[in-house]
């Protein structure tokens, strides 16, 4: 039986029965699974619905209430009756597999991590994900054989090549005892930096292993030189789009028809041109009408040093397990991928501070704001279609050149270690 060979080594996780991913998420069920669910048996006073799934754009769905909870969901006990009544493994595999994820590396290998847009996970609840390793391989068993990346998604690099140089790259940047931003710029900028080096030079060990020693360093000094001025207009409208793009919620869009589609888009259309209240994308955004003036006008504070450390775990978790290129990211090869990780966490600390201003914090940023903008980024990162759209890799392309990138972060975020910032 296959196993997965690496586990995120920073992760927890243990259901906590909150009944989120019952609600409003929709899981897809292949013809044998729908066939499943409706030969289930049930007793009379059991009440199992009368449609069990439905079909969306030629795909098939397991049914939802009109309040948007699953169907199968028992509202009362806060748990799902398939579960209750049949056991886990009656449910549908795309039930059975949340919030675990897993990857091929490129040496073949499989990689497990877990979905930071489960409230459990982000809260980092329960043991490490490493304690869940028989009930991983059991599923694993159960999925269709996953893809391993090609020589083209990682940029020609060998399988060592990339295991080397994401560990000195967690090691030399995300470990460093240097603020958040200045890990996140020097994130994106060696990503850039290593693209120029190219695989023939970054596959000859002798020669990449001397380099390495102190190549992360030199990124990590030359951080401050990259922000020579403050975003301009069309830096903000560029931003603004990068960040509702990753915040829509696609999935509220299943089964509700044109109207509902004609409410996301003017919803967005607020948000990215104007004032917008994210509440119109979702039930559990924050309620309030925000503006990039107030969202990009004077930078928050540096969040809680725990909070930082939640959003530099979540980046380790996405080099450890090598879940940000080829399949497992729209098919973004290797240095395109590392840049998209560094892309997230000005979109976090974005959502992060959406969250606070609309609780009236204008400056300040607490743990709940991260881990909402934690919770609610990963849901797309490598998973939202919208984020393979040629618009989309066009704008996120401008926004990770390294001085337009050090621009945006630090719009949002402030810290005292680099006073021309």
């Amino acid at each position: 039986m296959a196993s997965p060979k690496i586990i995120a080594a920073d992760q927890h996780y243990h259901c906590t029965d909150c009944g989120k991913c019952c609600r409003d998420w929709h899981v897809e069920v292949t013809a044998e699974e729908a066939t499943e669910l409706r030969a289930l048996r049930w007793d009379d006073g059991d009440h199992p619905p009368a449609k069990p799934v439905f079909r969306f754009q030629g795909k098939t769905f397991v049914s939802h209430r009109p309040d948007g909870t699953c169907a199968y969901f028992d509202t009362a006990a806060g748990n799902c009756r398939i579960h209750a009544k049949h056991g886990a493994d009656a449910k549908p595999l795309g039930c059975r597999l949340y919030p675990l994820q897993f990857s091929r590396l490129a040496s073949g290998q499989h990689a497990l991590s877990a979905r930071a847009d489960c409230p459990a996970v982000v809260a980092e609840t329960g043991p490490l994900l490493s304690a869940s390793r028989k009930d991983a391989e059991k599923l694993l068993h159960s999925m269709p054989e996953l893809p391993v990346p090609s020589k083209e998604d990682a940029s020609t690099l060998t399988p060592d090549t990339v295991h080397v140089v994401l560990a000195a790259l967690s090691a030399g940047i995300l470990d460093a005892d240097v603020p958040l931003r200045q890990k996140a710029i020097a994130l994106n900028l060696a990503a850039s930096r290593l693209e120029c080096l190219g695989a023939i030079f970054l596959n000859d060990k002798p020669i990449r292993d001397e380099v390495l020693e102190t190549f992360f360093t030199r990124v990590l000094t030359d951080v401050p030189e990259l922000r020579l001025r403050k975003q301009n207009i069309v830096e903000k409208w560029r931003y603004m789009s990068l960040l509702t793009t990753y915040l829509r919620r696609d999935e509220a869009l299943i089964g509700g028809g044109l109207p509902a589609r004609i409410r996301n888009a003017n919803a967005l259309r607020k948000l990215t041109l104007g004032k917008g209240n994210l509440r119109e994308l979702d039930k559990d955004y924050p309620d309030g009408i925000i503006g990039h003036l107030q969202l990009l006008g004077e930078p928050a504070a540096a969040p809680p040093a725990e909070s930082a450390a939640r959003i530099v775990r979540l980046l380790k978790v996405r080099l450890q397990t090598q879940q940000f290129y080829g399949s497992a990211n729209f098919g973004l090869e290797f240095f395109e991928g590392l840049r998209s990780v560094a892309l997230t966490v000005p979109l976090i600390v974005g959502a992060a501070r959406w969250r606070a201003l609309c609780e009236l914090r204008k400056t300040e940023i607490n743990d709940a704001d991260i881990q909402f903008g934690i919770s609610a980024i990963d849901h797309s990162f490598g998973r939202m279609a919208v984020l393979r759209t040629p618009l989309f890799r066009i704008l996120a392309r401008q926004a990770w050149q390294p001085e337009a990138y050090a621009r945006h972060i630090s719009a949002i975020i402030q810290d005292q270690t680099y006073d021309q910032f």
